[in-house]
């Protein structure tokens, strides 16, 4: 306890613990496709495990690695687009579990969020997604 009587987290231990989570969720994600088969551009359906917000962002870069660029040029992804229903149905399952796993402003972000993923047109699909990645990555320690 600090001298305010606040109770710190030691960051060493807390590192540790994030490093231990990612390998987790490498080592969950890694064990669903060999490894000669992830090399090719073979499509992969969502399937959470365990933290849906978290394993989403790590299937959407392994799915669609080129957002950013997209995003960044204001253009429309069209493989992105072409499993625009698969892509919002994994939103939604992230958003649900932020709802369900966060508290306060967070848990309003994404209750928002799920209620707005259907209102996402084609024109601004890219830009949404990216940004609704970009939050959960912010929001998440374990992918910084």
């Amino acid at each position: 306890m600090s001298e305010d009587g606040e109770y710190g987290i030691d960051k060493e231990f807390q590192e540790q613990q994030e490093q231990k989570i990612n390998s987790l969720l490498e080592n969950v994600l890694s064990e669903e496709v060999p490894e000669e088969k992830r090399n090719t551009r073979e499509k992969r359906k969502f399937k959470p495990k365990f933290n849906v917000r978290e394993e989403f962002v790590v299937w959407m870069r392994q799915e669609f690695p080129e957002l950013n660029d997209y995003e960044y040029r204001n253009e429309p992804y069209k493989e992105l687009i072409q499993r625009k229903e698969e892509v919002l149905d994994g939103a939604r399952q992230a958003c649900e579990h932020g709802v369900r796993t966060t508290g306060g402003c967070t848990r309003g972000y994404f209750k928002d969020q799920k209620k707005t993923l259907s209102q996402w047109s084609e024109s601004t699909f890219t830009s949404n997604i990216r940004g609704l990645i970009s939050n959960i990555e912010i929001i998440s320690s374990n992918l910084r």
